[in-house]
């Protein structure tokens, strides 16, 4: 953690898996791809949550290059076409 500002939590993030399930992006109409048992490895990027009544109304990633997911997925050696909101997924 970086540091808090009231119901504000800023903080930094790092990535870094394998792929060993299907990645299900469906609900980003990016459809899902079976497991590739690849290793990803993002950058770190700051991230600020914010806090309200006990639970987190906000989860921002400020945009870091080497940390999006469209990184994420070329590490993987998944195709995508279009944005991350109307794209398509493929091996």
């Amino acid at each position: 953690m970086i540091g808090t500002d009231g119901d504000v939590v800023r903080s930094t993030t790092q990535i870094s898996g394998t792929q060993t399930g299907t990645l299900n992006l469906v609900n980003m109409n990016m459809g899902s791809t079976p497991a590739t048992n690849k290793s990803v490895s993002a950058k770190t990027a700051k991230t600020r949550i914010t806090i309200k009544k006990d639970k987190i109304t906000l989860w921002a990633v400020e945009p870091t290059e080497g940390a999006d997911l469209t990184d994420i997925l070329s590490q993987l050696g998944v195709k995508h076409s279009g944005s991350r909101k109307q794209g398509k997924l493929s091996n």
